[in-house]
């Protein structure tokens, strides 16, 4: 598994992707691990997720990037983590999201985050991560 990192100032979002490729034809055919630190607060979690759900995402992000229009969101089908990517007017992405662990150590921990930062930060995370997962694309 490749991890993925998008660094800002006051936010951080890092991500691996385990494909298994034996269930493909299944909806949650994929694991990601996620883990996000925004103004100093950290949580991370797995996310149980279509491989081409999580492509469509990457290109989501990289035409964010490129146009600084739309937004970006991925998402477990069956549970209410996410992370939300939104281009903004003045060349800023806002990111919001929820983070929560479910009661995986016996203790349900959660974060709600938003935060803002400067397109030119996600380049190389949007180009890097459509380019692992682009033939996913449906």
């Amino acid at each position: 598994m490749k991890k993925y990192k998008l660094i800002t100032e006051n936010f951080t979002f890092e991500c691996e992707i385990q494909i298994l490729e034996k269930d493909i034809l299944i909806p949650t055919n994929s694991i990601l691990n996620v883990k996000v630190n925004s103004d100093n607060f950290t949580a991370s979690t797995t996310l149980d997720i279509d491989i081409s759900m999580f492509a469509s995402f990457t290109n989501d992000l990289l035409n964010i990037y490129n146009s600084l229009k739309g937004t970006a969101i991925i998402k477990e089908p069956y549970g209410s983590n996410f992370v939300e990517f939104i281009a903004k007017n003045n060349g800023h992405i806002y990111v919001k999201g929820k983070i929560n662990s479910f009661c995986r150590n016996g203790y349900n921990q959660e974060l709600n985050f938003e935060n803002e930062f400067d397109q030119t930060f996600l380049k190389e995370f949007a180009y890097d991560i459509y380019n692992e997962c682009k033939k996913y694309l449906k």
